[in-house]
């Protein structure tokens, strides 16, 4: 056990990391051209902020957190999510919501269930959140962009699924409709939703059990009881997303896992990941703010899992840019030439137009160089006696099998000339 992960948990490896680093740096560069900053949240929070801002009779709460006492028995509990910890430091340090304030992040998510391919118990998760305007302009600037993110990492087979739940004042009506219609079924749900089917009926239209999901299929859909001033919000969002040419499918069964949610709810999903389809989850929440304990302020957010992403990408056998490999070796051939080899890859390096390695390797150059060959580096500097005397190097290209001697003054020119020749 000691040498192996814990369960649910994977090593992230070289060649591997770099498919994760490409991901986050895209999602970056989209969240900074929408406007959005980002915010870095402890990895573990008061157990009470989950409770209440995710809801006590959700699978994450009653299931699924990693809870523990500190040693002065106060209950913490790793994230389990995003959202709820950036509104609590948002209340926290009073941040300001006028323009909307619009946040994004990336980083690691702790849920106990049952480990499978794409799924783990520390996952990632990249998001965004804007707090401050219950807009449904915003709720379409949210799904715009994870969509548009998707796309230009190439994804194909991607769907938006959409759906609207309602608000504080016609959710109640929603909810006694399908109490009513789970009452009249409890033979047909799972264990969990009849014990929990009158605390929280939206749960049974989340449940992954397949006789719950014939009940959620036949189960009154909420578009059906929503009010006015929801149906224009969500009718604005249906619109928008046509103006913008991000095809939907409403799903009536469509609420999301977790209790803050108001209105606009949806997903973006795959059609290569199976039953799981889901790529990220998002929607409005106007009421968690005040729900934590901050001043009454709507906002409307998503959260993509990261690993998803990239088992995605693999399967549809796209680019994860180029590879981060070293650009050239240096290789010295004596103490002497080692004391100088220092100074010259710390040269290189300050120039920072080629990625540079010393070898300390004790094998001849030609073992060396046979090295290289398999690690696919292009050049190698050599210096040997005769060389550090004439205050030169040899620069062989790996790649041509040809070598010329350089002045030391001129290396770098002559370097920047054969990477820039490489790369076209």
């Amino acid at each position: 056990m000691l040498c192996k992960v814990p369960r649910g948990t994977v090593d992230i490896l070289p060649g591997t990391v770099e498919k994760w680093q490409y991901v986050e740096d895209l999602f970056r560069k989209f969240s900074f051209l929408y406007g959005y900053k980002e915010i870095r949240t402890p990895i573990f929070e008061h157990t009470e902020l989950f409770t209440r801002g995710i809801g006590e009779t959700t699978d994450i709460v009653e299931k699924e957190m990693y809870t523990f006492l500190d040693k002065k028995g106060r209950s913490l509990t790793l994230r389990p999510e995003w959202t709820a910890p950036v509104m609590r430091s948002v209340i926290e340090h009073n941040m300001s919501l006028f323009p909307p304030l619009k946040l994004f992040y990336a980083g690691p998510i702790f849920r106990y269930e049952r480990p499978q391919h794409g799924r783990y118990r520390q996952a990632h998760q990249l998001g965004i959140e804007v707090i401050g305007s219950d807009s449904p302009l915003l709720d379409v600037e949210v799904i715009d962009l994870i969509f548009r993110f998707y796309k230009n990492l190439g994804l194909k087979g991607l769907s938006v699924s959409l759906n609207s739940i309602g608000c504080a004042e016609c959710r109640p009506s929603s909810r006694e409709k399908i109490i009513e219609f789970c009452r009249n079924n409890l033979d047909s749900l799972c264990d969990n939703c009849r014990s929990r089917f009158e605390r929280n009926p939206f749960r049974i239209l989340d449940c992954k059990n397949e006789s719950c999901r014939d009940v959620a299929a036949k189960c009154p859909s909420t578009l059906e009881t929503i009010c006015e001033p929801c149906k224009d919000h969500f009718n604005t969002v249906t619109s928008c997303l046509d103006k913008i040419n991000i095809s939907y499918n409403i799903e009536h069964t469509l609420v999301r896992g977790l209790d803050y949610y108001t209105k606009t709810v949806f997903e973006v999903v795959s059609q290569d990941l199976g039953a799981q389809s889901s790529l990220c989850g998002g929607g409005r929440y106007d009421n968690l703010m005040e729900v934590l304990g901050g001043k009454p302020s709507p906002g409307v957010g998503v959260a993509a899992g990261l690993e998803r992403v990239i088992m995605v990408m693999e399967k549809q056998g796209l680019s994860f840019g180029p590879p981060h490999e070293t650009g050239l070796m240096v290789i010295p051939l004596g103490k002497e030439a080692s004391l100088y080899g220092v100074e010259l890859v710390t040269r290189i390096r300050e120039e920072q137009f080629i990625s540079a390695e010393l070898s300390v390797s004790d094998k001849g150059l030609k073992g060396q160089l046979n090295l290289m060959n398999k690690m696919n580096i292009p050049f190698a500097i050599i210096i040997g006696d005769r060389e550090l005397e004439q205050k030169e190097v040899i620069v062989r290209d790996m790649k041509k099998g040809e070598q010329l001697s350089v002045k030391i003054d001129d290396l770098i020119d002559i370097l920047k000339e054969k990477t820039d020749c490489h790369s076209r």
